[in-house]
């Protein structure tokens, strides 16, 4: 007996390096934002590499033989950021159903505004944003802070991040353990709650696998 699994995984990689640059850049989030789809507003770069890939995911998904098949979108960091875009686009395009589509990033940085989060939360109800412990990345662009580990919902052009986070306070080794912050995007008992002690090399390593071998 064989069995056919109708399943599409798009992958979208981290190809920009982070370097003083691309990080000035992440700080800068309101330099010069896009409105996406009328989700709400998210980062330039994300937005300009979104549409720079988009052409090869459309092709791909909207493909007539894969019609019917599910989709996962994947990413790592800024191909995080990236994936969340082509999976709200694959929505507002029509080409899936919501509840056909998964959503799994590792060290994600905020998208977009709180405008977009509750957007992405709204239209994807299988979203995994993971994160591991120290990774500096996923409090870029920074928040307006509400107290000291969590950010304001009364600034709806502030950036912010969807959920829902699954975060690993460890090395994440295999049945590491961790914790799914439901409490809100933000949550304070979450990464937030370790961004005073940045640590690249926890954005480096997940899964115990560094991404520059």
């Amino acid at each position: 007996m064989f069995w056919r699994f109708h399943h599409i995984t798009v992958f979208l990689s981290k190809d920009i390096i982070l370097d003083q640059d691309t990080l000035t850049g992440l700080v800068k989030y309101n330099d010069d934002p896009h409105d996406f789809k009328n989700y709400g507003n998210v980062h330039n770069l994300f937005f300009d590499l979104e549409n720079q890939i988009w052409h090869f995911v459309h092709k791909l998904i909207a493909f007539q033989d894969y019609h019917s098949y599910t989709v996962t979108f994947t990413g790592y960091s800024i191909g995080g950021a990236v994936a969340t875009l082509a999976a709200m686009q694959t929505v507002a395009d029509n080409l899936r159903e919501s509840s056909h589509i998964t959503l799994i990033t590792f060290g994600e940085p905020r998208v977009g505004n709180l405008i977009f989060a509750n957007s992405v939360d709204r239209e994807l109800p299988n979203i995994f944003r993971i994160s591991h412990r120290y990774d500096p990345i996923v409090h870029l662009p920074p928040c307006l802070s509400n107290g000291k580990y969590t950010c304001t919902t009364n600034e709806p052009q502030a950036p912010h991040h969807h959920g829902t986070e699954i975060f690993y306070d460890n090395d994440m080794r295999y049945n590491a353990d961790f914790l799914r912050c439901t409490y809100n995007d933000e949550d304070a008992n979450c990464s937030n709650s370790l961004q005073d002690r940045p640590d690249f090399i926890d954005h480096e390593y997940y899964f115990q696998v560094s991404i520059f071998e």
